[in-house]
């Protein structure tokens, strides 16, 4: 391992400085070094999962707001995805994932080229590098995960400690690392056994290091609320999928082969998620949802109209996301955002 890291450790700047064929013989060799090494998922060793976890208790979650927004931070993220290397194996809408690109030697020689040129300052063939360059390849895209410091800001200020909150689409881990970095009760449900294995997981590790506990149900978030108490939940944070725009597996439970139509979907899904939040929650308790509007899948749009007989939309949060340097130009500037939607129980 070490001998291949000396064959491809090269700064950026390097790179660019050197004759045409030059840069194809450095191509070559990281493609070389790749193949040998497989896909650059992300790596985490205990001292660095430590550093991880201390930078995340050391986030306040009061400054994480401003007005109507919430600050930009990674903070706990590479914790949260290094449980969960199948989010690169995820397909989104008509995209690719970077696992499929990565498969491809054509793709995975342009994507170390496009390295080279988009981190001039890095030893630009390293993991971090290539996965970057990978994840928005032509066609290609990758499933994100929620901030674990907004969830932890989300928490803080709409639960209190040894409260009980409620993540109905449990996903990648970043709502669970967050709320637990705080004394409180976390229960997530996920339908899907790789999100399961990943946040029982996570949740092992940090059992004994944060102050928070984590249940983690797997099986379908309509059915699993039934058997929760009424007013029995302090608060709800999540993200719903988005019917089939990112298909997380091929299970039976996933939603979208449960409800194969968008109309099923929004009907016995979406409508009967936010149905039982407002019967779980406390009166006048916040459902705290991160929501988009997919190319062709109307949900938030939907979620503004079916909240109105359960809950009361106090605000809307923005939440920017960083962009990767060679994703800016004056079109597409150096953040997008998302939503979160605040919705207090009727």
């Amino acid at each position: 391992m070490a001998k291949h890291d000396k064959e491809v450790r090269m700064m950026g700047r390097d790179w660019l400085n050197l004759s045409s064929r030059q840069r194809s013989l450095w191509v070559e060799r990281a493609v070389r070094y790749w193949r040998g090494r497989g896909f650059p998922y992300v790596e985490l060793s205990h001292d660095e999962a430590e550093r991880e976890i201390l930078s995340l208790l050391r986030c306040v979650p009061q400054k994480m707001f401003t007005r109507d927004s919430l600050r930009v931070s990674t903070v706990g993220l590479r914790l949260a995805n290094y449980y969960h290397p199948q989010m690169w194996h995820v397909p989104v809408h008509d995209y690719k994932a970077p696992f499929e690109s990565f498969q491809d030697d054509a793709c995975l020689r342009e994507c170390i080229r496009n390295s080279f040129r988009s981190f001039p300052d890095s030893n630009s063939v390293n993991a971090r590098c290539l996965r970057a360059t990978l994840k928005s390849y032509r066609r290609t895209t990758r499933v994100s995960n929620f901030r674990p410091t907004v969830a932890r800001a989300l928490c803080d200020r709409y639960s209190d400690a040894g409260g009980k909150v409620l993540d109905f689409s449990a996903g990648y881990g970043g709502r669970l690392l967050g709320c637990v970095s705080l004394p409180r009760n976390y229960i997530g449900i996920d339908p899907c056994t790789a999100q399961v294995t990943g946040l029982r997981a996570m949740a092992k590790l940090l059992k004994h290091k944060l102050p928070g506990t984590a249940t983690i149900i797997q099986g379908c978030a309509e059915d699993e609320m039934l058997n929760f108490h009424r007013n029995s939940f302090d608060f709800v944070v999540s993200s719903p999928p988005f019917f089939n725009h990112e298909r997380y597996a091929e299970e039976p439970t996933q939603s979208y082969i449960r409800y194969p139509s968008y109309e099923q979907w929004r009907k016995h899904f979406l409508e009967a998620v936010l149905r039982e939040c407002h019967r779980v929650l406390k009166p006048g308790r916040i459902l705290a949802l991160s929501a988009t509007n997919p190319p062709g899948i109307p949900v938030m749009a939907d979620i503004l109209e079916m909240h109105k007989p359960w809950f009361r939309l106090q605000r809307v949060i923005k939440m920017p996301i960083y962009r990767l340097p060679f994703q800016c130009n004056r079109a597409a500037r150096a953040f997008k955002s998302a939503s979160i939607l605040i919705l207090a129980k009727s």
